[in-house]
Order: structure tokens, then C-alpha cells, then sequence
């Protein structure tokens, strides 16, 4: 019989795997004399999860972070040898963590976002807007580490650059996601307020400080938690749960496309509201942040 040099036939194939799972890699091998055949390991010794079969496949169970890595599969026999490398990837769960929480619009030339993920493979970052998008303008960037900067807001741009800014995460194993709610500051406000004494432009997120003792106020209140822009608002924070009758405190909202929207009605934190009768081009989204 003619001595041959080992060839593999089914070499290790690349995978991504979750934690917890278990793992199977292949290396088929054939030559004359009979190869024999190893693994190296990416942490260098043999895990004590991982055991190679009578076959030469390599068994990994219940594979965790440490199993990350390349794996070598290596046959040698007296005529020569061969060798494939494989790269094993343990998935893990894609977290996402938007900061700051809220932040005002009013008082700074700019807003830098972060979003730190986790996540293996490791997730690629991408920022989306609610109730609109985000403007093909210089002043929006997008840092290659996954950050988002709103440059040179000024009074006349602030309106428009609040919002509800979603960071994404995924790496086409899982995804997640986050948001920073960006708001302009109006201040203190009275009972008879609007949800109109900021904007009626869609997208924009509002914040104010409502008095105490806005129980009665001038005007209906319509909605359950999607209000009319004309509804008082402080009565409807507290209808709402977000600020106390008596205490009042801060309210944050955001004005969104009325389109298809029904506004329900009902008595809640012992104050009445009524039910939307007719179609609203916008309609006000109390947050609770």
C-alpha cells in the first residue's frame, strides 16, 4: 500500500453558539499510515468541558466566554502532516445602556448620547428617532465608538433637536435598545396650561414644572394618558399618575401624530377625563421618565 501524507476531508466548520449550548467540530482526516490527529486549544491547555471523540471530533458542553476563540485541528503521520483552524464564537445576550436618561435642550450648545452594549459577537450601535428621523445635518453625528452628538443647538433649533433618541444594539444574534429623551425645559407652568405652551411640532418633547392644587382648571380634559394638545396639562399629569394634586411637580410630554389615534377616557387618580370624540393631527404623550 503507498504511503500518503494526511488530507482532511471535513475540516472544523466556524460557528456561533450560545451559552450554554453544546458544540461539535469535525476533523475528518485520511492518510497512510493512519494520521493521528490533535486540537489546540485558544486558552492553550485542553478545557475540562471539552473532550475529543474516538472519531477525532472535538466535543465542547456547555460552552461559556472562556471556549471563545481558534481552534487547530492537526493530523500527522510519517509522510507529513496538515492542519485547519477554525474560529468558534460564544454568543452572549446583547445589552444596551443609553445615557443620560433626560436631558435638557435649553441651557447647552450640545447633547452627547452614549450607548454602552455587551454582547458577543459584539454589537453594532445605531441611533433612530420616535415620532420622525433623524436629519441628514451635519449637526447630527455619529461617532465611530457608537456615540451621538446633537452640535450647535441653539433657541432656534431646540424644538426640533428634542425628542426621544433610541440607541440600537445588534449583532445578528440578539439585539436590544435604549433611549434618551431630550426635552425643552419650559419652567413653571399654571393649571391652565396646555399641552400648546411649548410646540404643537411633532416628535417634541416638553418638560414643566405644574403647581399644587390644579384639581379644577379652566378647560376639558380629554384623553387617558394620550391627550389633546388643549387639555390642561397639569390636570392631566395627575390624572396620569406622574404628579401628585396637591403637590403638583414635573411633567414631561411629547407630541405625537394624532393619525389613527383614539383617545380614551375614565376617571383615574380620582380625576375625570373625557373620551375623544373626532380625529386629532396631533395629541400629547405624557412620559414617564
Amino acid at each position: 500500500m503507498c504511503a500518503a501524507s494526511p488530507v482532511i476531508i471535513h475540516p472544523p466548520q466556524a460557528q456561533v453558539v450560545p451559552t450554554g449550548q453544546s458544540v461539535i467540530l469535525r476533523c475528518d482526516v485520511i492518510g497512510t499510515p493512519a494520521p493521528s490527529v490533535t486540537w489546540s486549544f485558544p486558552q492553550g491547555g485542553q478545557p475540562f468541558n471539552a473532550k475529543i471523540q474516538d472519531d477525532n471530533s472535538l466535543v465542547l458542553t456547555a460552552v461559556d466566554v472562556f471556549n471563545n476563540g481558534t481552534y487547530v485541528c492537526k493530523a500527522s503521520n510519517e509522510i507529513g502532516t496538515a492542519s485547519e483552524s477554525v474560529d468558534l464564537i460564544i454568543s452572549t445576550p446583547v445589552t444596551a445602556d443609553a445615557t443620560p436618561n433626560n436631558a435638557s435642550v435649553s441651557s447647552q450648545p450640545y447633547l452627547a448620547m452614549t450607548c454602552a452594549v455587551t454582547g458577543q459577537p459584539r454589537p453594532t450601535v445605531t441611533w433612530t428617532k420616535e415620532e420622525g428621523s433623524i436629519p441628514s445635518d451635519p449637526r447630527y453625528i455619529t461617532l465611530p465608538n457608537g456615540d451621538f452628538v446633537i452640535s450647535g443647538i441653539s433657541s432656534a433649533t431646540a424644538i426640533a433637536d428634542s425628542g426621544v433618541y433610541v440607541c440600537h444594539a445588534q449583532n445578528g444574534v440578539g439585539q436590544a435598545s435604549d433611549k434618551v429623551i431630550a426635552y425643552v425645559d419650559v419652567g413653571p407652568l399654571t393649571c391652565n396650561s396646555t399641552f400648546e405652551v411649548c410646540t404643537t411640532y411633532i416628535g417634541a418633547v416638553c418638560r414643566g414644572l405644574c403647581p399644587g392644587g390644579c384639581n379644577v382648571a379652566t378647560g376639558e380634559l380629554v384623553g387617558l394618558q394620550m391627550y389633546t394638545m388643549l387639555s390642561p396639562l397639569c390636570l392631566a399629569a395627575a390624572h396620569a399618575g406622574v404628579t401628585g394634586v396637591d403637590a403638583g411637580g414635573e411633567v414631561t410630554w411629547q407630541v405625537r401624530n394624532g393619525t389613527g389615534q383614539v383617545l380614551g377616557g375614565g376617571i383615574s387618580n380620582g380625576i375625570s377625563s373625557l373620551t375623544g370624540s373626532g380625529q386629532y393631527n396631533v395629541v400629547a404623550d405624557i412620559l414617564r421618565t
